[in-house]
């Protein structure tokens, strides 16, 4: 691959009042996992990055209602009007609750972006 740069768009929920016990937590954030090898707490938003090769996991948490209202939204026809490619959605098994997972590609400002999201109850 020449010059696409890689991007991980990590979009976790946590529903609930207790945080998910996934591993370390960001400063200021209630949800957090064990990142890959090589990313680092950000000091710019919640989550992970790795600048040397240009990847990020950004954490979201939303209220309990967002999980039913995304797992209706979150389509190809959706992405596609946001300029996303998509490539493929599906089911993620998590002892904690429902979770699934997105996979597409966009350009933005002229770099080439994957984009994983998942969205998990």
């Amino acid at each position: 691959m020449t010059s696409i740069r890689w991007l991980f768009f990590l979009l976790t929920l946590a529903l609930g009042a207790a945080p998910v016990r996934a591993g370390p937590y960001p400063p200021g954030s209630r949800i957090g996992l064990t990142p890959p090898s090589g990313m680092v707490t950000s000091k710019s938003f919640f989550g992970y990055e790795d600048p040397e090769h240009n990847a990020a996991i950004i954490l979201v948490a939303l209220p309990v209602q967002a999980y039913s209202a995304l797992d209706k939204s979150i389509t190809a026809t959706a992405l596609k009007r946001r300029g996303m490619t998509f490539e493929t959605r599906e089911a993620v098994p998590l002892s904690t609750g429902r979770a699934f997972l997105v996979i597409g590609r966009q350009e933005i400002d002229k770099m080439k972006v994957r984009k994983w999201v998942l969205v998990a109850s």
